[in-house]
């Protein structure tokens, strides 16, 4: 079964006391070992991770919606303690962070939507000004979808996994 937690949001009252709130985004997809973008602050994010439960060794995947330091923002701090992580973004993101994912990790480009593991897939860069990827997870029900900003809008988002089947729900910025 694949569980989906919040470990980063603008809000605290998910979990109870223990979670910082932050602008930002970030959610754990258990069973996956995936963790979808970082929130604006690393120490939020491990902080978080931590008050949850979320083991930083067991992420094995990172994908990052788009080059937003509200998105990105973990990313480094994480990568310090578990470079062992296969990064997801896109070309479209700056140089410098492209150059400093490779540094710290193993950086798989996404050029078109593409599945990352049985159940999940990205919709791709989408968008014109800003380019964003959301995920698509294949539940019994149908796709969820996670969004980071939706910059793309959800019709756009929507268009593109209906593509793969019929979905259940969107959660997201």
């Amino acid at each position: 079964m694949t569980i989906l937690t919040i470990v980063y949001n603008d809000h605290t009252n998910y979990y109870g006391g223990n979670i910082k709130a932050d602008k930002g985004l970030s959610y754990f997809i258990d069973g996956e070992n995936l963790l979808f973008d970082t929130g604006k602050n690393g120490k939020i994010l491990l902080d978080n991770m931590d008050a949850l439960g979320v083991d930083v060794n067991s992420i094995k995947k990172i994908v990052i919606s788009h080059d937003h330091d509200d998105h990105t923002g973990g990313l480094f701090d994480l990568l310090e303690l578990n470079p062992n992580i296969d990064v997801y973004g896109l070309s479209s993101f700056s140089s410098e962070l492209l150059k400093n994912i490779e540094r710290m990790a193993n950086l798989i480009t996404i050029e078109e939507p593409t599945y990352i593991s049985e159940k999940i897939f990205t919709t791709g860069p989408l968008g014109t000004s800003i380019k964003e990827q959301s995920l698509a997870i294949k539940t019994d029900e149908g796709f969820l979808i996670l969004t980071g900003c939706a910059h793309p809008s959800i019709s756009q988002i929507l268009k593109i996994v209906s593509k793969k089947g019929s979905i259940f729900g969107v959660i997201g910025g």
